[in-house]
């Protein structure tokens, strides 16, 4: 018989920098609780596609990791949960590296945003203002805590650039940072990933 062809390997795809990934979070994350180094898992809820192909299907897994987690007080004011996304894991087993950040998050309103630190901050209690503090951009995304709905980016795999320069309202004491298992959250590349083809 003949030898076997070698098959030759699958050419790569590469999902750009600024692609927005909508997942659903499949564990609760508290300020309450939340040690920096704990991981958090979420399900990616709409297809990503590249070139009219689906690279990032739903229910892939998305592994992410807190930063850093800091409980109300008096003098810092509100609550702050910073948040990190490392890496997805296809429906196939295949699993990619990935740096992202926070973009949006339902229950936040998107003016409360400040996509540089992947920080998401508790809503204040009212009466307790302390005054205003302009922060400038640095890498990742800010969420100051509010009751409203936040407008999640409609389109999959479209640039999004960070926003900063955000005045925060410094306050007394707030409510905890609550992310509770099935908020739906949107975040954003900060490198391109480079998949195979199927």
């Amino acid at each position: 018989s003949s030898p076997a062809q070698e098959t030759e390997p699958a050419p790569m795809v590469i999902i750009p920098r600024n692609t927005e990934i909508v997942i659903t979070l499949q564990t609760t994350i508290s300020t309450r609780t939340a040690m920096v180094g704990d991981k958090f898992h979420g399900q990616v809820d709409v297809p990503v596609v590249v070139d009219d192909q689906i690279v990032i299907p739903r229910d892939t897994w998305v592994v992410g990791e807190v930063k850093s987690s800091q409980r109300a007080g008096r003098i810092r004011g509100r609550a702050e949960l910073q948040l990190g996304f490392n890496s997805i894991i296809l429906p196939s087993g295949e699993s990619r590296t990935i740096t992202a950040r926070l973009r949006s998050a339902d229950n936040y309103r998107s003016e409360d945003i400040v996509r540089s630190e992947g920080t998401v901050k508790a809503e204040p209690k009212k009466g307790e203002d302390a005054g205003t503090v302009a922060k400038g951009a640095a890498a990742g995304a800010v969420i100051v805590g509010a009751t409203s709905r936040s407008i999640r980016g409609a389109a999959i795999g479209s640039g999004a650039g960070a926003l900063g320069g955000l005045g925060l309202v410094m306050l007394g004491r707030g409510d905890d940072v609550q992310l509770q298992k099935g908020t739906q959250i949107t975040l954003i590349l900060d490198q391109d990933v480079s998949l195979r083809k199927k």
